[in-house]
């Protein structure tokens, strides 16, 4: 499922987190990037969710509106910290954020 707004994205994914935070299968942090009234604390390059599994699982995930795509320093972030070890998505779509949980190991 596509979104025109990438808050609405966030929404949908973030109801789905809640429940399986509540099911016990992970904890997330969603970075707020566009609250103008809000000191920005961390960089821009930092993907929206933060996702800690069971067994040291940790990835991340970065959530664009429809066709919206990564900027080049998200891209960066993204290459940077998959070095690391970490993995690290993008989507612009419901399923296919329901896909990368499925590929984690957290949704089925």
């Amino acid at each position: 499922m596509k979104y025109d707004k990438e808050a609405d994205l966030q929404k949908s994914c973030n109801a789905i987190l809640r429940e399986l935070e509540e099911l016990g299968q992970l904890k997330w942090f969603h970075l707020e990037k566009g609250r103008s009234d809000k000191q920005k604390t961390h960089r821009k390059d930092i993907p929206d969710l933060i996702i800690w599994a069971k067994n040291l699982n940790c990835f991340f995930v970065e959530l664009k509106a429809d066709g919206g795509k990564p900027t080049k320093e998200q891209l960066k972030w993204s290459k940077d910290i998959t070095a690391l070890g970490y993995r690290c998505y993008w989507t612009d779509d419901l399923n296919r954020f329901q896909e990368i949980l499925q590929i984690e190991g957290v949704y089925r």
